[in-house]
């Protein structure tokens, strides 16, 4: 298959320009916090800072990867990235499970894990495993 689905070029751009912007946003947030009150940056928070900072750079490798590759190991990246968001959303939001179902719902619902979900689902459908060569059986 030479002809690269429009859902992997949709996903690819969607996720660096969402990247970009979402790097953005947490480097002027850190800036903004550490600036008002430079000792009261919690270690939850310098966590979550490091870990969403890491797979924004991650996300922003594969994304240029999907653009310009057809490669298997793509495709394993593009999975194994949007299952470590799934994972990584649900470290950090259960903490909050305290506070009730519908502030848990409205976390789960407006974080990344549901585009994750939306991703994982096109990209383990038959055409766009078979673009990337991984054997369907």
């Amino acid at each position: 298959m030479s002809e690269k689905p429009t859902s992997v070029k949709i996903i690819a751009v969607v996720t660096l320009v969402a990247t970009l912007l979402v790097t953005l946003v947490l480097g002027w947030s850190e800036v903004l916090v550490l600036s008002q009150n430079p000792s009261g940056f919690s270690m939850y928070g310098v966590a979550y800072t490091l870990v969403a900072l890491i797979l924004q750079g991650y996300a922003f490798i594969i994304s240029i990867a999907m653009l310009v590759s057809d490669s298997k190991y793509v495709w394993y990246g593009s999975v194994t990235f949007w299952i470590s968001i799934i994972v990584t959303d649900l470290s950090f939001t259960l903490p909050f499970s305290s506070m009730g179902l519908a502030a848990v719902l409205i976390a789960l619902f407006s974080s990344p894990m549901l585009s994750s979900i939306i991703c994982l689902y096109f990209f383990l459908r038959r055409r766009e495993k078979d673009y990337f060569h991984v054997r369907v059986k």
